[in-house]
């Protein structure tokens, strides 16, 4: 089956990473594994498979691997966002087995930590970081880590 999405994700510039979502059975891994026919370094992970699993908790694909897809990343750690009727909210909290693990604020040049950052890494004792894409230096701000965003996704341990 022809699926128009299918043009316009293979034809967008590289680099980028693409989330196909939606209910079961739609057709998500038929069109992953389309777009892995047109590349040829391209691999196909499922986390329901064990030996699979242990290559993408590892990060221990083929460096040249110039395309992935991983299929039901959902089981992996989670990223979710916390928000409180005051409106005060983080963009993203990894949490491993429903548990949040660490908070972290994305900011394009803002380096000092949010005041959401600040409030709920005090009241909950979660380790935050403040991911900033154009930034000079890494620090701390007190026990909130100032990161820069080229590389911090591949340090995460998801």
């Amino acid at each position: 089956m022809d699926r128009k999405q299918l043009p316009l994700i293979a034809n967008d510039p590289q680099g980028k990473m693409v989330f196909l979502t939606g209910p079961r059975q739609v057709g998500k891994t038929h069109l992953a594994l389309a777009l892995l026919k047109q590349t040829p370094n391209g691999v196909y992970l499922n986390y329901d498979n064990l030996e699979d699993r242990a290559i993408i908790t590892r990060a221990a694909w083929l460096p040249t691997t110039e395309f992935l897809v991983l299929d039901e990343p959902h089981k992996l750690a989670a990223l979710h966002y916390l928000r409180t009727k005051e409106k005060k909210e983080v963009d993203f909290a990894v949490a491993v087995e429903d548990r949040p693990t660490t908070i972290i604020e994305v900011k394009l040049t803002e380096s000092e930590p949010t005041a959401s950052l600040r409030y709920f890494h005090e009241k909950y004792g979660l380790p935050a970081v403040q991911v900033v894409r154009h930034l000079r230096q890494e620090r701390m701000a007190g026990a909130i880590a100032i990161r820069r965003a080229l590389g911090f996704p591949r340090e995460l341990e998801l």
